[in-house]
């Protein structure tokens, strides 16, 4: 936990196959699932405009949130390739004070 900061994922995928895909992928950090009601994606404004179809979509996005739950940062619209070194690039400011 870099910085004093844990990492997860957040999806609406269940639980079965957000592990099958973890271990795919060899991700060092835990997979959360967001189903069904996607409260937490829902608050963090991650979802996707209906488009009608009544599937929830979700919009790629990341946060920061501190132990004790304040939510320091959340950005939706990321690109993959970018999210994780944004995220990494602000925690590290914020654990320098900055």
């Amino acid at each position: 936990a870099a910085a004093g900061f844990d990492v997860y994922g957040l999806s609406l995928d269940p639980a079965a196959a957000q592990t099958a895909w973890a271990e795919e992928h060899a991700l060092g950090y835990p997979l959360l699932t967001d189903t069904p009601e996607a409260a937490a994606l829902t608050a963090f404004a991650a979802l996707k405009p209906d488009d009608g179809s009544g599937a929830l979509k979700i919009l790629r996005s990341h946060a920061v949130v501190a132990k004790g739950g304040a939510v320091l940062l959340v950005e939706n619209g990321v690109k993959s390739d970018a999210s994780f070194g944004d995220a990494l690039a602000f925690v590290t400011r914020h654990a320098a004070g900055q």
